[in-house]
């Protein structure tokens, strides 16, 4: 930019069209050296930060997905346990409470920090499926629930935008299809019929 400046200057003030481009600012070779002995500490301190943080980002999903699975386990077996004795505001309290769990336990199966660890992702996947094993229709049907105003909580789209509500129903989805076939459902005693 600064050559094209001097170059229609120069076309226009002097009338002649042999120009050579003149920077407006030489810089002095000892300048240059200071600039750049200036530029390798940056760019390590750069290159230092880059680390940190990709070292953050995993340290920080392994730990939310091993706090995700043990909130999950804790919730589905309170639900298993006080389900023939609770109320039923008290289990549809606890049925949306696993549901958002779920949600956000089949959004976090997805981080690409997870890759590098095998525990934490097992984990998540052992606790996702059993959960999605007990309610796992009943949150697609609440997902795909449409937005009235006589569903109140039921409905999730009255909170979400349609894309994070599309991210959200794939990534469930996906859950299942990865999970559900791979687990199968506890068997039960069988008792002899008298």
């Amino acid at each position: 930019m600064i050559f094209f400046i001097d170059y229609i200057m120069a076309n226009c003030c002097t009338g002649h069209y042999n120009y050579q481009p003149v920077s407006i600012l030489p810089l002095p070779d000892a300048m240059m050296k200071m600039i750049q002995a200036f530029l390798l500490p940056l760019a390590l301190i750069f290159a230092a930060i880059a680390v940190f943080d990709l070292g953050a980002r995993y340290g920080a999903a392994n730990t939310r997905s091993v706090a995700l699975t043990s909130q999950l386990n804790h919730f589905v077996q309170l639900y298993q346990q006080i389900g023939p004795q609770a109320d039923a505001q008290s289990l549809a309290n606890l049925a949306l409470v696993i549901d958002n769990h779920v949600m956000t336990a089949a959004l976090q199966r997805d981080a690409w920090h997870l890759r590098f660890k095998q525990e934490p992702k097992a984990s998540l996947d052992d606790a996702l499926a059993h959960a999605l094993l007990l309610r796992g229709e009943a949150l697609m049907l609440r997902l795909n629930a449409p937005q009235t105003p006589t569903t109140g909580g039921e409905a999730v789209a009255a909170s979400l935008s349609p894309a994070r509500l599309a991210e959200i129903r794939n990534a469930v989805e996906r859950a299942q299809a990865d999970l559900i076939t791979r687990k199968t459902p506890p068997e039960l005693p069988v008792t002899a019929m008298p």
